[in-house]
């Protein structure tokens, strides 16, 4: 490895946390299985990844890499900052428990075990809680979507009925009156047929007299029973006010004088001139043997009658039952209003978009009241007459808008119980995370902890370089490293020359003093961050070099030479007056026993003898005034 002179400390240190993810897994402190595992992830997504992936198997190894770069180079450049995000916050548990100590053998498996199973178990818990939300979500909406769908086939059914029930029931009344108007017309059949045949005098008026009261008391329906000559002058009748009335602007009576047919004839309703009463007039054409115009007979049928029967049928307060014509003219209508007789009704769908029906069902908002209602017609096969019964659509739905308003009480109820049940579940949810991240903060906060008590306990107190421990756990890491890479290692051993004069002459303080300026010294000649120096003895030092050979190790000896003679640090006690230090310079070149030839026995002595120095020796002279260069051993 060459010398970074351009990396600050910082940046070459967080390189060296990510290279440490390449560590070979049999020096990784983990389990069988764990290691099995990361030499098959190794093997496909590389050696970052892996770890990444070991430690968090859910998360996608793009976004775990970009998390894993980001947060490791904040964690490393920036140990004291306090991530907000949870993910954040996380990864950087990760990054400090992959981050390689010097002192330590290799990456901090063990701390980041219970970290990824805390991180596992939060994603758990947050996938519960996404689901616990969906779930809430789903039901609600089923149960909005059931109420939404009884309602609806509750309003279908209830339509259903009510088009059926409106439809028999216009049959049932169009039945009634076919017969009625049935009733009038064979009576009207045997009183023509009757004075045709018998005449009109005196005596024969009376015998009809007899006739027609026997049968009016059969049929209540008939209100008067009138008989008009070819003048349009009445000339008998039931009701004697109606004697001697002329009757020839009736439409009745100008019907049957142009029409030679003798079918009978039904009217619009009119206001009878002898009682004053509203009624369906029913004619039929009396004529000559000759066949010429000889006069009619008119039954009259009274509204009343018909309103008195409409009014023990429950339509409701809004609901109608009407007869009119074919051609749309109304001429009985229940509840009864005078002002809307003879009302034109043409233009309704009833006869327009539903002229060609013999019977059904539409609705529309009546021209009469404005109330919408749904309407059921029946034409009748024999007469020109329709009957229609409509029911208000308000009242007609009162049922139905009753049961709808119950089930959407229900359905809040049950939305309520639902987001409650789901609410204290998410809150639960909630608190069980808060909690996790509460535990990961505490584990981050032990773990900086555990770093600060470690960098105490590798920290020599006097000068700040490392202590003889962790200069030792350190030497081993890297000498295994340069063995196992066949890569070079260089120590440089510093020693203060004559210091044990320099403490007798100016004391232990002035030598604690003259130790630390010497620190510092070795310090700044030390450029790269995987160097380490360390005070392994009471005035000795010492410096590794990873990947360093001979040479640079050698310049970085007379660097630190140099710059302790620039110090001109007084040493009275000392043969150049100044305080000088004395080095030794080795340089570990990786080999193999093998290249040294197979079937035999080789000596480490041998091995470094006999091919190219292993480790080569190097003193460096302290002589001010001579200058001279470090020379091998």
């Amino acid at each position: 490895m060459r010398h970074c002179a351009n990396l600050s400390p910082k940046q070459h240190e967080a390189r060296q946390i990510r290279a440490s993810c390449l560590a070979p897994v049999s020096e990784l402190r983990l389990q069988p299985l764990q290691k099995t595992a990361l030499q098959k992830l190794r093997h496909h997504c590389g050696p970052v990844r892996a770890c990444l992936r070991m430690l968090n198997p859910d998360q996608p190894i793009d976004r775990c890499t970009w998390h894993y770069d980001a947060t490791l180079w904040h964690a490393s450049l920036m140990p004291g900052l306090q991530v907000r995000s949870s993910a954040c916050r996380q990864w950087q548990l990760i990054a400090k428990g992959l981050s390689m100590a010097p002192e330590q053998s290799g990456p901090v498996f063990r701390k980041t075990r219970c970290t990824g199973s805390h991180l596992l178990w939060r994603q758990v818990l947050k996938r519960d809680l996404r689901l616990a939300s969906w779930l809430i979500f789903v039901v609600c909406a089923c149960v909005v979507m059931l109420m939404a769908w009884q309602a609806w086939t509750a309003r279908r059914n209830t339509l259903e009925n009510i088009q059926t029930s409106t439809i028999n029931l216009a049959g049932a009344l169009s039945t009634y009156t076919d017969g009625i108007f049935k009733q009038s017309e064979l009576m009207l059949i045997g009183l023509t047929e009757r004075v045709e045949r018998d005449g009109a005098g005196p005596e024969q008026i009376e015998r009809l007299r007899w006739v027609i009261a026997r049968e009016m008391g059969a049929l209540p329906q008939i209100g008067t029973v009138s008989l008009y000559n070819a003048d349009g002058i009445c000339t008998f009748s039931t009701n004697p006010k109606a004697i001697g009335v002329n009757s020839t602007q009736r439409e009745f009576f100008q019907h049957h004088l142009q029409t030679p047919d003798k079918a009978p004839y039904i009217g619009p309703t009119i206001r009878s001139r002898a009682s004053g009463e509203w009624v369906i007039s029913v004619s039929r054409r009396i004529n000559h043997p000759d066949s010429s115009f000889a006069g009619l007979m008119v039954v009259t049928i009274g509204v009343d009658h018909l309103l008195k029967f409409y009014s023990d049928i429950q339509v409701g307060k809004t609901g109608i039952i009407s007869l009119t014509s074919t051609a749309g003219q109304l001429r009985v209508r229940y509840p009864h209003l005078e002002a809307e007789i003879g009302r034109d009704l043409s233009s309704t769908p009833i006869f327009t978009s539903e002229r060609n029906r013999p019977s059904g069902t539409t609705q529309f908002v009546s021209r009469i009241d404005g109330v919408a209602r749904f309407y059921a017609f029946k034409r009748s096969a024999v007469y020109p007459i329709v009957t229609v019964v409509a029911l208000g659509q308000k009242e007609a739905m009162l049922d139905w808008l009753g049961q709808t308003k119950q089930s959407i009480l229900v359905m809040l109820v049950l939305l309520g119980l639902v987001v409650g049940l789901g609410i204290r579940l998410i809150g639960h949810i909630h608190s069980r995370i808060r909690a996790e991240d509460q535990l990961l903060d505490s584990q981050a906060a032990l773990i900086q902890l555990n770093q600060h008590l470690e960098f105490i306990a590798s920290e020599d107190k006097l000068t700040g370089l490392a202590n003889r421990r962790r200069f030792d756990q350190f030497l081993e890491v890297e000498f295994k490293r340069a063995r196992r890479e066949r890569s070079l290692l260089s120590l440089i051993l510093i020693d203060a020359d004559h210091f044990k004069r320099y403490n007798d002459h100016y004391g232990h303080l002035a030598g604690d003093e003259c130790l630390v300026a010497l620190a510092r010294v070795v310090e700044q000649c030390i450029r790269r961050p995987g160097d380490v120096a360390a005070r392994y003895g009471g005035e000795e030092i010492a410096v590794v070099l990873p990947g360093t050979d001979e040479s640079s190790a050698r310049q970085v000896a007379e660097n630190i030479l140099q710059a302790i003679r620039d110090e001109q640090i007084e040493h009275p006690a000392s043969p150049f007056g100044i305080v000088t230090v004395s080095l030794g310079v080795a340089t570990f070149v990786g080999t193999d026993a093998k290249s040294q030839g197979r079937n035999r026995v080789n000596v480490a002595s041998e091995i470094a003898t006999s091919t190219l120095p292993a480790w080569t020796r190097v003193k460096a002279s302290a002589d001010p005034q001579t200058g001279s260069r470090p020379t091998a051993e």
